[in-house]
């Protein structure tokens, strides 16, 4: 509560600060694509920001922090949140095309921290409570989901019709990416 966060851009010529932009605290690491840098913060935004002059083009309220970075595939921007949900966005103008949610479970649901890989018209996650989850990338349907032992931080990997993913159980897993 009460801390901030900065987006800069800096020109890799001179060093010098082009622009800067207040946000909330952030862990999101920026994707900057077309000419627009994607970026959430602990405040439960996504931003997307012009990276020629830093003004920002439009924002995307969840209900919890987004730690983990933004992915983009196919003129959609996905990212995960702490209020238990997989968001897809269009990437131009920010509006949601689906929200899919984590699986409830006892206890409390999983949230995203980990970026999400696209592939195969597929979304790969990994969750807090401990599983992979793959989402139908234009519907936001769940198409599987698999348990790890523990908490998955680390984003997936895709690769010849495989998911890799490490898991905080200490174990590496490799999940056939149709099936799971």
């Amino acid at each position: 509560s009460g801390l901030d966060g900065l987006v800069f851009a800096i020109n890799a010529d001179t060093g010098k600060v082009r622009w800067r932009l207040r946000i909330g605290p952030t862990e999101s690491s920026p994707l900057v694509l077309d000419g627009v840098v994607y970026v959430g913060d602990w405040n439960g935004k996504v931003y997307a920001i012009s990276a020629a002059s830093g003004a920002t083009r439009w924002t995307f309220q969840t209900g919890d922090k987004v730690k983990d970075g933004v992915a983009y595939a196919g003129g959609r921007v996905y990212f995960g949140s702490y209020d238990h949900h997989v968001y897809a966005l269009n990437a131009r103008t920010g509006k949601l095309f689906w929200k899919a949610s984590a699986q409830q479970r006892l206890g409390s649901r999983g949230t995203f921290y980990s970026t999400p890989a696209v592939a195969y018209g597929r979304v790969y996650i990994g969750s807090t409570d401990g599983k992979v989850y793959s989402f139908g990338a234009t519907s936001g349907k769940l198409r599987w989901v698999q348990s790890t032992g523990g908490f998955v931080y680390s984003s997936p990997a895709v690769w010849r019709s495989r998911v890799f993913v490490g898991s905080y159980s200490g174990r590496f897993f490799a999940f056939d990416a149709a099936t799971g």
